[in-house]
């Protein structure tokens, strides 16, 4: 068993939620519990080939919050996880929160945001039909509260649900990266 210096946390609040699809690029993620990150939104923008859609980012928001998934991850898989969350094309940048755990601890977490999003540079766009089903089939995996499992099934999304990205964590496979744009 690995001791606590030699893990991280994780806080996921997009596709990463479905404990399957967490487990496909960071095979060590154990569930620690749903926690909340106060004073910020999820939205969804930019192009995910992987997706079909817009993916999702979080920005600062005062009267909105965001419940996502808190994971204890092993260090090494972290190189893999900022690669599925594409730090190396620039995609996604890491950030490092603080979330309140439904177990009422705080939790100091890395998650991965669009600065270009938060810094209002790019449009927010619709994710996929199949983006927002993951999304919310890991909000009811891990029991998050029915409000905010009825927010997520409010996305508008573009409509697009058969894609490769589903069957690739049907059969725990990792993806490609996404294109350069």
């Amino acid at each position: 068993m690995k001791s606590a210096s030699e893990k991280f946390l994780y806080f996921a609040f997009g596709s990463n939620l479905l404990e399957s699809r967490v487990k496909i690029n960071s095979p060590s993620a154990e569930f620690i519990c749903y926690a909340t990150l106060k004073n910020y939104e999820l939205v969804f923008a930019g192009w995910s080939e992987r997706w079909q859609g817009a993916s999702a980012t979080i920005i600062e928001s005062q009267e909105n919050d965001v419940i996502g998934c808190v994971y204890s991850i092993d260090k090494e898989n972290l190189a893999e996880l900022d690669r599925q969350e594409g730090v190396h094309q620039n995609i996604y940048e890491p950030l490092e929160i603080s979330a309140l755990g439904s177990d009422g601890k705080n939790y100091l977490c890395r998650t991965y945001y669009k600065k270009d999003v938060a810094e209002g540079r790019t449009k927010q766009d619709p994710p996929s039909k199949a983006y927002v089903s993951v999304i919310i089939s890991g909000a009811k995996e891990h029991k998050f509260p029915e409000p905010y499992i009825s927010q997520l099934e409010t996305i508008e999304h573009n409509g697009i649900f058969d894609i490769p990205m589903l069957k690739n964590i049907e059969e725990g496979r990792k993806e490609d990266d996404e294109p350069d744009q």
